[in-house]
């Protein structure tokens, strides 16, 4: 959690046991790692490709989600804020939610963050926060006062029932190097009336 604070890209640990064969089936997260480090605030280095890699294909929200329909859902008087950050946006997401209030609409997060990081990543800012912060389930309610972060290693997406907006948390391909993928979250955003509002980071 310290190094992710920090503004380290990725975390993966490696076992005491069977190193070769982790190395292995987790070619595609080794490579997404190196790939985000590229493209965050950092010295730049020189990699020389490996031509024995297979890395599987870039996957889009369409993997998890259809893009929305022509159609309008009815309007809700339930106001919902989706968030969605990556590199260093554990600051950010700490620097916003610290500054809320007790009532403010119910917030929907993605940080791209390892499994296993986001439950203790969570707690830590549930005893900062005014608000509840909490690890999102399946079926949990998105409700005034409530930030639900997604759980390493799942989508998330954002439903309605009725008037109200619940999450469900789905397994599903790595979407743009990601798992969960902020793609996923805003794509299920866009499916439900104007009133939701996306963010990024």
């Amino acid at each position: 959690m310290q190094a992710l604070e920090a503004g380290a890209v990725e975390v993966i640990t490696k076992p005491q046991m069977g190193v070769k064969r982790f190395l292995e089936e987790s070619v595609s997260e080794l490579v997404s790692a190196v790939r985000t480090a590229a493209m965050a605030n950092v010295k730049r280095l020189k990699i020389t490709p490996i031509a024995v890699l297979k890395v599987a294909p870039k996957l889009n929200a369409d993997a998890i989600l259809a893009a929305p329909g022509s159609h309008a859902m009815a309007q809700t008087t339930e106001r919902i804020v989706a968030i969605g950050t990556s590199t260093g946006g554990t600051q950010a997401l700490e620097a916003v939610l610290t500054a809320l209030p007790r009532v403010c609409p119910g917030i929907v997060i993605v940080q791209h963050m390892p499994e296993k990081f986001t439950a203790s990543f969570a707690a830590r800012l549930n005893d900062l926060c005014q608000i509840e912060v909490r690890e999102a389930q399946i079926n949990d309610r998105v409700i005034s006062g409530r930030a639900l972060i997604a759980p390493g290693g799942k989508h998330m997406l954002l439903r309605r029932n009725g008037a109200y907006y619940h999450v469900e948390v789905v397994d599903g391909p790595v979407v743009n190097r990601h798992r969960p993928s902020v793609d996923v979250l805003f794509r299920s955003v866009r499916n439900l009336p104007a009133r939701t509002l996306p963010v990024s980071s």
